[in-house]
């Protein structure tokens, strides 16, 4: 259980998620949308998501933030795709805000690939 994020990532490069379970969360990972324009990447493979308050992943766009679901994704929500990834505008020391939610060129799947229940 964690009330927002689980994985915060503030410095540049890439994480690999493998093999995850989280349950009753805000975000499994959030890239920092208030520590400048970095770049981050992050790649998901065999996660479980259940109940995610706001999605599995969180990236700042405007960044050039990528977050890759690869394989064997499951989120219990009833938010749908919406909850697997969501892009927020970064910030220098505000609030972000959310600019989009589902598939997009920086929330790279496909949402029927990924198995909701």
């Amino acid at each position: 259980n964690a009330d927002d994020k689980i994985i915060q990532h503030n410095g540049y490069g890439h994480v690999n998620i493998n093999g995850f379970y989280a349950e009753n969360f805000g975000k499994l990972y959030r890239s920092c949308g208030t520590c400048g324009n970095i770049k981050r990447t992050v790649a998901l493979n065999h996660v479980w998501g259940y109940n995610p308050k706001v999605s599995l992943v969180t990236v700042n766009a405007n960044n050039g933030d990528v977050a890759t679901f690869t394989d064997d994704i499951h989120v219990h929500t009833s938010k749908g795709a919406n909850a697997v990834c969501q892009t927020t505008s970064s910030t220098n020391g505000k609030e972000p805000k959310v600019t989009s939610k589902g598939p997009s060129k920086n929330c790279v799947f496909n949402k029927n690939k990924i198995e909701f229940y």
